[in-house]
């Protein structure tokens, strides 16, 4: 899976990621009454916690990669953050840190949250691997993408409200020249259903296509969201959905 663009989310969890060791740093530095900006400090902090800092960067790397191994690892982190802070907060009772460490939990669980459905989406998930033989999706719902120049058919393999992912008719080598955003053609009962929106992954020979919310109020005629609710009523679903 190669990844085109990433949702604001990820980015967070990066940033969550590469700050945590910094919170138990905060932490020690609150209850010793000392700087958190002090180099020196850090810097011993750093060597004392070499395997805290080493999850961290793993987490970043995974985080980034979009992995759902991410929240495991993520969530270990901040176990061992919370449970180093709250050891110096129950020293003499300090009721910032204990704050503090309510505010890193919600925290954590919001970012973990929404990860998790981003990661999940059907932009994201092609739902069929390298070694899939024959046809790629239960459902015959052929669909287009429009270029400048030309319309490559396709078929859907998976969707949600949001985007939905695309097996083309068309060899790796092309994929790379599409442009980044594009305007997608569904069709059920001889009705045509357009929406604008952009390439977010790529896999053997498929693309993932986030719509934006604009793209939705923008768009004349019948456009992705009828056509989702069409095939919803329906009782189409991704195999995700059927598992």
């Amino acid at each position: 899976m190669k990844i085109h663009s990433r949702p604001t989310i990820v980015y967070y969890v990066v940033l969550f990621s590469a700050l945590a060791p910094y919170f138990v740093h905060l932490s020690n530095s609150l209850q010793n009454g000392t700087s958190a900006l002090d180099r020196t400090l850090f810097l011993s902090f750093l060597e004392e916690n070499i395997l805290l800092f080493s999850l961290s960067l793993i987490s970043i790397v995974f985080a980034w990669k979009m992995s759902g191994v991410t929240k495991i690892l993520v969530s270990l982190l901040s176990v061992v953050c919370l449970v180093s802070s709250m050891s110096i907060a129950l020293i003499d009772f300090n009721k910032v840190i204990l704050i503090m460490d309510f505010f890193f939990l919600v925290t954590t669980y919001y970012l973990m949250m929404v990860f998790s459905g981003e990661i999940s989406s059907a932009s994201y998930n092609p739902l069929y691997v390298k070694s899939t033989i024959g046809q790629r999706s239960e459902y015959d719902l052929p669909c287009s993408v429009k270029l400048a120049t030309q319309e490559i058919h396709g078929v859907l393999t998976n969707w949600d409200e949001q985007g939905c992912f695309i097996s083309l008719e068309v060899n790796d080598s092309l994929l790379p020249n599409l442009d980044p955003t594009l305007e997608v053609e569904t069709r059920i009962d001889d009705i045509h259903f357009n929406q604008n929106g952009r390439i977010v992954s790529s896999f053997e020979g498929g693309i993932g296509i986030r719509f934006s919310i604009n793209a939705k109020l923008s768009s004349e005629g019948y456009n992705w969201s009828e056509y989702f609710k069409i095939i919803d009523h329906r009782g189409f679903t991704p195999r995700s959905k059927s598992l």
